[in-house]
């Protein structure tokens, strides 16, 4: 019986020593198997999109102040803030009591230029034929130059008053002149009333181009080595949502802005700007394909 029992007990032992060396076994085999990479899924909309902020911007060719050439009293204002003008055209009429004094100026170097030059014709024919002399026929030529000279200045002076010298000339003198727009676009903010004084140092209205409109977007340094010209823009108003306007990308500033490490990107929008009531300055959200 006791040997029954021995014989029992070395089996279980056996048993156990046999599961443990197949376990280890498989341990091993288990390890020496390669691991199997995980890759991770790829997001294609992140990496084809670049989600940037900026704003509505004019280039300073598109925006002007209006001043006058010359200080007086504003008689006449002909526009109001809002209202869409045309380069050249008169927006308002100032009054200088020099302004008749240079007309006045002008016509008398007009007779004296007038009577130089017969002077100067005079001396070259009596030099010709012998009977003047050479220095005073110099001197004849000299003041006529001198005399043209003159009334050059004056003339192109009235014309940057908007004043024409034939209209003084047949005795049409101006005692205002008008104020012209440097631009086309609407007036944007006027800051001088009728009877008010204004010197050429003084801003009388603004004007701005609106149909000129670019998006100036702000890319981040980690994000630069994906944007190039040419890519296209969606653009989206920050207080108007349903408003998504088109671009791309037509230049790429070369230096930071100040205070940030944020790159200026210029976007050219797309379609009729001005019929969309944009305005310089209002804010937007836009998303760049990078791809």
């Amino acid at each position: 019986m006791k040997a029954i029992y021995f014989l029992i007990i070395v089996l279980f032992v056996a048993c156990g020593q046999n599961r443990q060396t197949a376990n280890d076994t498989e341990q091993e085999d288990a390890e020496t198997v390669a691991p199997i990479e995980q890759t991770p899924p790829i997001n294609t909309q992140a990496d084809e999109t670049l989600r940037v902020t900026g704003e509505l911007c004019l280039d300073p060719q598109y925006q002007a102040d209006v001043h006058a050439l010359t200080g007086g009293i504003i008689r006449q204002i002909l526009v109001t803030e809002g209202n869409t003008v045309v380069a050249g055209q008169t927006v308002a009429y100032l009054e200088n009591t020099a302004i008749v004094e240079l007309q006045k100026e002008y016509l008398t170097q007009k007779q004296e230029t007038l009577t130089a030059e017969q002077e100067c014709n005079r001396q070259q024919e009596l030099f010709s034929q012998g009977a003047g002399v050479e220095k005073t026929l110099q001197q004849a030529t000299a003041n006529q130059a001198i005399a043209k000279a003159r009334l050059t200045g004056l003339e192109k002076q009235l014309q940057q008053l908007s004043i024409h010298p034939e209209q003084v000339s047949a005795g049409n003198i101006a005692t205002q002149i008008p104020i012209k727009a440097p631009i086309a676009g609407a007036v944007h903010k006027i800051t001088v009333n009728t009877g008010s004084y204004a010197d050429a140092q003084t801003s009388l209205m603004s004007i701005t181009d609106n149909a000129r409109l670019h998006c100036d977007l702000k890319v981040f340094e980690k994000d630069i080595p994906f944007i190039r010209v040419g890519q296209e823009v969606d653009i989206t108003l920050i207080n108007q949502r349903d408003t998504v306007l088109k671009g791309v990308i037509y230049a790429i500033s070369q230096s930071f802005e100040e205070g940030t490490k944020a790159l200026p990107v210029h976007v050219r929008l797309a379609g009729a700007t001005h019929a969309r009531q944009l305005l310089p300055g209002m804010y937007v959200t836009a998303v760049i394909y990078i791809r």
